[in-house]
């Protein structure tokens, strides 16, 4: 079976931390007084303008039911890429290019050149934040908030179903690791795939969505094999749907 890990991720942390101090407002804090402590706490505490300015370019608008989509995803990806601690660079700034370039999942308009020099800028903002004595403190809040074992176990339930269903080898799964997030929408789980390892982060991991995106591991080389076929009969989805869809 893969192992299933889960971990608070500073990184993802520091992302989300920008975004929510820039108006990031998609989180659902209300029933959760740590919660909400936490995000009263970064949008009452005094940011560098300059780090602002950064997270507010992740807001597009070009998705109806998600605005910072695929921003947010890509510079959640690129800050994996740091380490956890100082000096906070990247080892290898053009991995992260590679990376963003080989996603099908978001389309060419939205990983222009541009796009990836604002991403690849993270370091310089990262290092800002955490020059940030509230955001040590912030952090620490954030870390009690996280309940890991539960995480643990959905991921490692999740795998378990797939290969009770499917019948497919334990070794076929990756490693998974849960990267829960509080501060990002409950509706939104992300997967990012480095190395051998399935970082799924959400607000709130549960079985369906670590199901979801531990299939994406699985059927990706077949839907790889497949795509030219995919592509000729695109025409055959109705173009209003096929439009509504994209807006997701």
């Amino acid at each position: 079976m893969s192992t299933c890990l889960s971990r608070a991720s500073k990184q993802i942390f520091s992302v989300y931390l920008g975004l929510t101090a820039s108006g990031y407002d998609m989180a659902r804090p209300s029933r959760n007084q740590c919660l909400c402590q936490l995000i009263d706490g970064i949008k009452a505490s005094d940011w560098p303008r300059h780090v602002l300015a950064y997270f507010r370019k992740a807001r597009t608008d070009r998705c109806d039911v998600n605005p910072y989509w695929p921003r947010a995803f890509l510079v959640s990806l690129a800050s994996l890429y740091l380490p956890e601690s100082p000096p906070y660079q990247y080892s290898d700034p053009g991995a992260i290019e590679r990376h963003i370039e080989d996603l099908e999942a978001v389309s060419p308009a939205d990983k222009r050149a541009d796009t990836v020099r604002w991403v690849l800028q993270l370091p310089d903002i990262y290092q800002a934040l955490w020059a940030q004595p509230v955001t040590h403190r912030l952090w620490s809040l954030y870390e009690r908030h996280l309940n890991l074992g539960q995480a643990e176990k959905v991921a490692a339930d999740a795998a378990a179903l797939i290969v009770r269903r499917t019948g497919v080898a334990p070794e076929r799964l990756p490693g998974i690791v849960i990267l829960p997030n509080p501060l990002q929408a409950p509706e939104v789980t992300d997967e990012v795939t480095i190395g051998d390892n399935t970082c799924i982060i959400a607000s709130e991991p549960d079985l369906a969505s670590c199901i979801h995106e531990m299939l994406h591991h699985l059927l990706s080389p077949a839907l790889a094999l497949s795509r030219g076929t995919i592509r000729e009969f695109a025409y055959l989805l109705v173009p209003r749907d096929r439009d509504r869809r994209t807006r997701f």
